[in-house]
């Protein structure tokens, strides 16, 4: 193969991305569907509805056991969920797109109340996504990525 089509057809694969991204990203659907959405926590007690925030506001960080950049994030999002915790923000992890096992297994890396989505009720726009609703689970804001530090991530996390 000569090396511009070489070049062409690695410049297409990157930009549109996995075949598991695409999926991701054809699900991407509006705001008002949180509120309806129940998942259960880890520790298996009841179901938490997103529709639901204890506060004015709630974080939420969708990951995946897949995905690198979430793997190579969880401790900036362990540390984040801590840092939140004293400032009284509230902020769930979720795990999901992948077979069940899997998604315990990373959930029980993040902490006992990490919140499972092996039916794929959250419409990520990649991962990880992070997105911030208001107390009836209106997304009020989102971006797809961690941010860089924990300083970065926490001035996102309670920038109004």
């Amino acid at each position: 193969m000569r090396p511009a089509m070489l070049a062409a057809a690695f410049l297409f694969i990157a930009s549109t991305g996995s075949a598991q991204f695409r999926r991701q990203r054809s699900r991407s659907g509006s705001s008002a569907d949180l509120a309806a959405v129940e998942l259960s926590p880890l520790q298996g007690l009841g179901k938490v509805s997103l529709g639901r925030c204890p506060a004015a506001r709630c974080l939420y960080v969708y990951v995946t056991p897949w995905c690198g950049f979430c793997r190579k994030a969880t401790p900036l999002i362990k540390s984040l969920q801590s840092e939140l915790k004293f400032k009284g923000l509230p902020m769930r992890v979720i795990v999901g797109d992948d077979r069940e096992d899997k998604i315990r297994s990373y959930a029980a890396e993040l902490g006992r109340d990490t919140l499972l989505d092996p039916e794929k009720k959250i419409r990520a726009n990649g991962v990880p996504y992070l997105f911030m609703t208001d107390k009836q689970g209106k997304v009020i804001r989102s971006r797809q990525g961690m941010p860089d530090d924990l300083d970065e991530a926490v001035a996102w996390a309670t920038e109004r």
